[in-house]
């Protein structure tokens, strides 16, 4: 910064109000035509003339260290005015880039969660698929097992009723004995349709036992599948 020297534009300053006040407090005569002191005046002009060079200098300085000054700010604030911006646009990309972070991790997201819903979809369908595999076996090995009583309540009748016959037949030749087998053919009858009917309701008793014992599998299959489709939508 200049250093002011105040003490030659304050002498030039007094001198021309000192000849302003003398000039103006001066006694006039005709028109504008005043006595004033020579002397006087001349001393004034002469500090006027002496210090005035220098005080022109003086205020060329400060006019132009006003004008340094008025630069340096304005450059100030242009530089502020850019870093400002730089830096708001270092916090647009900034943003921007955490909002492309954000959807690309969203993408990934429905991603991994349509993975997850194909495979509990195949996991189901795969479940879906042995159950009924399972329920098939089992109808299938009931009905073997049911045919397969029914046959041998079938052949155990048909013993029992060449055995009556063949009783029957031998004591014929006796009337007495005719008799007596006739009553016994008739009670093994009797008891043959009671075997019969016995076997019968033990193989439907045995078929709707194994009917249950699916029926339960099935229920309970399906309370599994029904657990795992809530899990699933419970993670959508």
């Amino acid at each position: 910064m200049i250093k002011r020297e105040t003490g030659s534009i304050e002498q030039v300053m007094t001198a021309l109000r000192e000849l302003e006040e003398t000039i103006g407090g001066a006694q006039r005569f005709l028109g504008d035509r005043c006595v004033v002191n020579r002397t006087f005046l001349l001393q004034r002009m002469e500090i006027v003339g002496r210090c005035l060079p220098e005080a022109v200098k003086q205020a060329a300085a400060i006019v132009k260290e006003e004008k340094d000054i008025k630069d340096a700010a304005q450059r100030d604030a242009a530089e502020q005015a850019q870093k400002a911006r730089e830096e708001a646009q270092k916090s647009i990309d900034d943003a921007a880039r955490q909002a492309e972070e954000m959807r690309a991790e969203s993408r990934k997201g429905a991603e991994d969660a349509k993975k997850a819903n194909d495979a509990a979809q195949q996991a189901a369908s795969a479940l879906r698929a042995q159950a009924e595999s399972d329920a098939q076996a089992i109808r299938q090995r009931a009905q073997q097992d049911a045919n397969a009583i029914v046959g041998k309540a079938q052949q155990d009748a048909a013993m029992i009723m060449a055995n009556a016959d063949q009783s029957a037949r031998a004591a014929v030749s006796q009337d007495n004995v005719h008799r007596m087998a006739v009553v016994a053919a008739e009670e093994l009858r009797d008891q043959t349709s009671k075997d019969m009917e016995l076997l019968r309701q033990q193989c439907v008793d045995y078929l709707d036992s194994l009917m249950a014992d699916t029926d339960r599998y099935l229920v309970s299959l399906s309370s599994d599948i029904r657990k795992q489709r809530q899990m699933l939508d419970g993670q959508r």
